[in-house]
């Protein structure tokens, strides 16, 4: 079976389809061209709506230029649909009304019905995921039974010839696409649509509706029967019934099924059970992702599609090394991966999960193909890399995938180059806890093998010892693939919440030689205003100093001595600090190492190590603007890293005579950084608790950068507070200067005066004066109209936030 024109090119020996063909279009804009095919003219204006309020659809947010992209091409498929009508294509209507019921009884079947053939139906192409259209076929059709029925219904449209032939034209002849049968006296009501059949013919093609219209009961001369299923599957149904075989859409499939079975039609059920092979297996897993343990379709039909998959995947991971209908499957899935929705994904991954199906072997041994191939692929190397590829598979099956590639392969070549399936591992997908564990059996292996890269001049049952080039080498890779790890450790973050993994870096239980990278990959993406994934204040607290050490400086503090002591400015390349009648400057002076400038002074001051002033490749000084070369600076650092990092810094400083010392009391902190800077770092924190944050944050500028943004916070919620009390009063005043309200108050005042005026004479009044003063007073109390305008006045003010005192 073949569902769609081209397939025979990506189809196996067996008939079995392995890769759809190449799109052209984009899944985006497909969803588009269906909602209007579907909908038409009518809904155009909410996809305009919804694309102007960033409203998503079909789970894709989609712009104004992309609606009308496809709105223009509707409206030309539509003309150009027209123009074909007018030529002399036949166009049929998409319901059967009660006018049709009523047609008048043909005089001469035989005249008029085998002369019409049943129209001629255009294989569908391929199209995005979600617009496959799979075909239904029976080679048995037409049916014994069915043939009989139709020459039922024939005869009983009017006189017929006594040698009319019942063959399949004549039961074609019957049906109408899409509204139904010719003149029914059945109509099926699926939602608003109106199908139409003949009962004779379908009671030959359903035991349900065999016993329905040929028993005794009361809804058998019923003439309007309504379904429970779409319009599109009852309607392929009745078309699979008059002309043997039916197209739908993939995703409709599954309730085929389930009608075939509730309506007991065991040739359309046996036909959609079998297009599940011919579909493509990308499409087969769009139909595994929609079916549980729990759905209707039968365990039969699951079966079947199961082991359709079992053995496609089989299959495939045969022919990974070239690029053929393997790898076109690849892209599909990548495709049709970044589109799914994460309930799709985790039915897919349950039943990766169990033990007992051989998918879950059949899908393991692929994936293994594909990452043994793609050593030699770059082609394949782009395929795999994508995290979309890896979400579809249980986090048991990712594991047992890497821990087989650390016992059978080395993580490293012979070039130093680090093998395709460790760089899988770091593209995403594992969690922090299996990312740690893979690298630590990565660097046990590789020290496990090194040994073995020595080679013997000796006996060979001896291990040699590693050279001292090899330990480097192998120091050297394990601090590359510790980077590689951290970044994976920070980009797994942002997928998904990691906070117990960071907890326990916190208290110590997770080693720390890989983490200080994640730090720096969460401090870099804060820098650019990413805002921090769910992690502890300690890991926030060492991100924010690795984004700091990046971030542009404003600002040094400069303490120690009193004469270098102080608060300096960036000004250009240099930072600047005025004491009382001078200006000091802290700047770096670049120099080659072992060279020296002809034109420029070399000088050394006394008591700086000369060995070390040679190799130092920039040396930092505080000296006064405007000296000379001859005056000796205030205090000089031998190096060219900045005295503001992690690391502390020595600093020399001339004693009383002149001769340079180091001086451990002087030390140099970030105090400011830039404004642009520090925006984007507020940015990042907007989700922490900042309470927590300032016990844990040691340096002054993290400091006073989450002070900063406490302040703001404060400023910005004391804003919205007086914003919303005013727009209380606002209303309240609204209401109070309406026509209702001042009514209700008038005859609320009136009543008051009555009341009080009733209560003075109650004083010192007799029995029968006291009596009469009471019964006015009820009254006054329960006329309709103060008894209103009390509950309007005490009607609570109607506004969009609650009030705030």
């Amino acid at each position: 079976l073949k569902s769609f024109s081209g397939m025979a090119s990506y189809a196996d020996a067996d008939g079995r389809c392995v890769a759809s063909p190449a799109r052209a279009e984009q899944p985006r804009l497909q969803i588009l061209k269906q909602a209007l095919a579907q909908g038409g003219a009518k809904c155009i204006p909410g996809l305009r709506r919804w694309a102007n309020k960033k409203r998503p659809y079909r789970g894709e947010v989609f712009s104004l230029e992309e609606v009308e992209e496809a709105v223009a091409y509707w409206q030309a498929s539509k003309e150009t649909g027209a123009s074909t009508a007018q030529k002399g294509q036949t166009t049929y209507p998409t319901d059967v009304t009660q006018s049709d019921q009523a047609a008048p009884a043909l005089q001469s079947v035989g005249r008029v019905l085998p002369c019409r053939k049943a129209p001629q139906e255009t294989k569908p192409a391929a199209v995005p995921w979600g617009g496959l259209r799979a075909t239904l076929k029976s080679k048995s059709w037409p049916w014994p039974l069915t043939l009989e029925a139709a020459k039922v219904v024939a005869q009983s449209m009017g006189p017929c010839h006594d040698n009319l032939k019942v063959s399949a034209d004549l039961l074609q002849t019957l049906f109408e696409v899409p509204s139904g049968a010719l003149h029914p006296d059945l109509v099926l009501m699926a939602g608003r649509s109106r199908i139409g059949t003949h009962k004779a013919i379908l009671a030959s093609f359903s035991d349900f509706f065999r016993l329905k219209f040929h028993g005794a009961y009361r809804d058998s001369a019923e003439s309007l029967v309504e379904v429970s299923w779409s319009p599109d599957v009852v309607r392929a149904a009745v078309q699979f019934l008059y002309t043997g075989r039916c197209e739908l859409d993939v995703a409709a499939l599954g309730d085929l099924m389930v009608m075939a079975d509730f309506w007991q039609a065991n040739e359309l059920a046996d036909a959609a059970a079998k297009s599940w092979y011919a579909l493509p297996m990308v499409h087969q897993l769009e139909v595994l992702s929609n079916l549980d343990e729990t759905s209707p379709v039968p365990k039969a039909m699951v079966g079947a599609l199961v082991e359709s998959l079992t053995c496609s995947f089989q299959r495939a991971a045969c022919d990974l090394t070239r690029d053929g209908p393997s790898r076109q499957l690849l892209r599909e899935m990548g495709d049709w991966l970044c589109h799914t929705p994460a309930a799709c994904l985790d039915r897919l991954k349950h039943w990766l999960s169990l033990e007992e199906e051989e998918l879950r072997v059949a899908v393991e041994n692929f994936m293994r193909s594909a990452l043994q191939a793609a050593n030699s692929s770059e082609d394949l190397r782009k395929l795999l890399r994508p995290r979309a590829l890896k979400s579809w598979l249980p986090p048991a099956m990712l594991r047992h995938l890497a821990f087989h590639f650390i016992e059978h392969e080395p993580a490293f070549k012979e070039e130093e180059q680090v093998a395709f399936w460790v760089t899988w591992c770091t593209s995403g997908g594992f969690s922090c806890d299996t990312l740690v564990e893979i690298y630590e059996a990565i660097a046990a292996a590789t020290n496990a093998r090194a040994p073995l890269l020595t080679p013997v001049g000796g006996d060979p049952k001896v291990a040699p010892a590693l050279t001292e080039d090899q330990v480097a080498r192998i120091q050297r890779l394990l601090m590359g693939l510790k980077r590689a790890f951290g970044v994976a450790l920070a980009e797994q973050s942002y997928v998904s919440d990691e906070s117990r993994f960071w907890q326990r870096w916190t208290r110590g239980t997770v080693p720390n030689h890989m983490l200080q990278h994640a730090a720096q990959c969460l401090g870099f993406s804060a820098l650019h205003g990413r805002p921090f994934p769910s992690v502890s204040p300690a890991v926030v607290r060492a991100a924010l100093s690795e984004a700091l050490q990046m971030a542009e400086v404003a600002t040094l503090a400069v303490q120690g001595p009193k004469a270098v002591e102080g608060l300096y400015q960036r000004k250009g390349e240099n930072f600047q600090c005025q004491k009382g009648q001078e200006t000091l400057v802290l700047m770096c002076t670049e120099q080659q190492a072992g060279r020296t400038d002809e034109k420029k002074l070399n000088i050394i001051w006394n008591g700086l190590p000369v060995d070390e002033w040679k190799k130092a490749k920039g040396i930092w000084s505080i000296q006064v603007v405007g000296s000379d070369e001859v005056t000796p600076p205030l205090a000089v650092l031998l190096s060219r890293q900045v005295p503001w990092g992690l690391a502390k810094s020595h600093w020399w400083l001339p004693d009383a005579e002149g001769r340079f010392k180091l001086d451990s009391s002087m030390a140099v902190e970030l105090d400011e950084i830039s404004d642009a800077e520090a925006s984007k770092l507020k940015h990042s924190l907007t989700s922490q608790h900042l309470p927590e944050l300032l016990e844990v944050v040691d340096s002054p500028a993290a400091r006073k950068l989450c002070q900063a943004l406490r302040q703001e916070r404060a400023e910005a919620e004391r804003a919205e507070r007086e914003k919303r009390n005013a727009s209380n009063a606002d209303a309240v005043r609204c209401e109070e200067d309406s026509s209702e309200w001042q009514q209700a108050a008038k005859v609320f005042d009136t009543a008051a005066v009555q009341l009080c005026q009733i209560l003075q004479e109650l004083q010192g009044a007799d029995a029968s004066i006291r009596r009469r003063l009471l019964a006015k007073k009820r009254r006054l109390e329960t006329d309709e109209s103060f008894v209103a305008a009390l509950k309007r006045l005490e009607r609570p003010v109607r506004t969009d936030v609650p009030e705030i005192h």
